[in-house]
């Protein structure tokens, strides 16, 4: 998570220097690739080669994501075999109970993720936004 938080830090500074130079040379403008606006979703906007941002799956394509998806799976696959040796011998409830797990982790995760993004957007508002605020 801390990775993809001073990458967006770091990404609003970059939009922040490239705002600055078309504030002094507004011709320079035409020649920069990133934005010159460091609001969230300006800074998080797609580049050629990245996917559309905004999708829900999306998050599970960093790398919080996937320790979250494998720190799920072996919780999942814990609790279906804890289940399995200790209450029930029924694999079909050891199975439920394991998928059960996995999705609750894997929802918690998730939320901990988004809240910790609302966090650093707060912690870091824009000063150069996309669209003025009313």
């Amino acid at each position: 998570m801390q990775l993809g938080v001073e990458d967006y830090i770091y990404a609003v500074g970059m939009s922040r220097i490239r705002h600055f130079y078309v504030e002094m040379v507004p011709q320079a403008e035409k020649y920069f690739v990133g934005s010159i606006y460091d609001d969230f979703s300006t800074t998080m906007a797609p580049t050629v080669f990245d996917m559309p941002v905004g999708l829900a799956w999306q998050s599970f394509l960093t790398v919080a994501g996937a320790i979250a998806m494998v720190n799920s799976v072996i919780l999942g696959a814990f609790a279906g075999l804890l289940v399995r040796a200790f209450i029930v011998e029924s694999l079909a409830l050891s199975v439920g109970v394991g998928i059960a797990v996995f999705v609750v982790s894997v929802l918690l995760q998730r939320r901990h993720q988004i809240a910790r993004w609302h966090q650093i957007e707060q912690r870091l508002p824009p000063l150069f936004p996309s669209e003025p605020t009313p």
